[in-house]
């Protein structure tokens, strides 16, 4: 893998590879192992949003200089619906809801207290941002963007692939 990026890529800089986990936790933190402790920014994306852009890595970069923490996110644009048992219970007030997105930035020094109270206990985040809360930092949004899409299952694919077809 090495070989192959330096070649395709020419990377200049040393980097590593390293083994991911069964949880997406446990693979940022298994990363986050190997970042030496002068960085000042730590930024976490995800594989499967292909379609970030430079302007969105900088956006981040500053936003968590400015407030120690912050991700990429978009207004909810659909209406949202509370159901129980296949039943309606409340129509969700989305003003203030957003969707979130990688790139995660955080300061070094929050990532790294965030995993040392993290790893006395047992528990499960879907992002380094819930992390971070859970540790009691303020995690702030920067605007993400709607084209920075995340590709799980086929329907994205074919999406992507049409995003493809009219960048070029």
């Amino acid at each position: 893998m090495k070989d192959l990026l330096f070649q395709l890529h020419r990377f200049q800089e040393k980097f590593k590879i390293v083994t991911g986990s069964e949880k997406r936790q446990d693979s940022i933190y298994n990363e986050f192992k190997y970042i030496e402790n002068d960085t000042d920014i730590v930024i976490v994306h995800d594989g499967v949003r292909p379609f970030i852009t430079h302007e969105l890595i900088e956006r981040c970069i500053a936003g968590a200089k400015q407030f120690g923490s912050c991700i990429a996110a978009v207004p909810v644009l659909d209406t949202l619906k509370k159901v129980k048992n296949g039943k309606i219970i409340n129509t969700i007030d989305r003003s203030d809801l957003y969707q979130t997105q990688t790139p995660q930035a955080f300061k070094y020094e929050i990532l790294s207290e965030s995993y040392k109270k993290f790893k006395k206990e047992n528990l499960n985040f879907t992002d380094e941002a819930s992390l971070i809360e859970w540790a009691g930092y303020e995690v702030y949004i920067i605007p993400g963007e709607n084209q920075n899409v995340k590709i799980t299952i086929k329907k994205d694919s074919l999406n992507a692939e049409k995003m493809l077809e009219h960048r070029n």
